[in-house]
This record gives C-alpha cells, structure tokens and sequence, in this order.
C-alpha cells in the first residue's frame, strides 16, 4: 500500500487528469470526445490551484460548462 502511495504521488498531475476524466465521463453519461480535452485540462488547472479534493473536483464537474448543457 505505501508503494502506491509512492506512485500516486509522484503521478500526482496524471491521476488527477485520470480521476478527472472518469468522473466527468460519468458525469456527461458518455464516453468523452476531442472536444472534451479542453474542459478537462480547465478542470485539473483549478483542481489542482485548490488543492486537489475529491469535494472539489465533483464541484468543478458539476459546474462545467459541458455538465450544464446536458
């Protein structure tokens, strides 16, 4: 378990891109597309200024542009 604490840690940005992307794909009820790219690289830039919180990224996916137009 530390190991992968390790590894998480040290691939912080990539995690946090990965976590981004399967939320907002479950977020859209959708599988994501070229022009999602954007709204994800926006989301980790602010997740990551506000710490990167599990409250805060499912508040940054919620108030997306791309969740609003559903």
């Amino acid at each position: 378990m530390a190991d992968l604490k390790t590894l998480l840690l040290d691939r912080k940005e990539q995690f946090a891109r990965c976590l981004t992307e399967k939320m907002l794909t479950y977020g859209l009820g959708r599988k994501l597309i070229f022009t999602d790219r954007a709204t994800v690289r926006v989301i980790c830039e602010d997740l990551e200024e506000r710490g990167n919180g599990l409250q805060d990224l499912v508040e940054l996916v919620v108030m997306s542009e791309a969740f609003r137009e559903i």
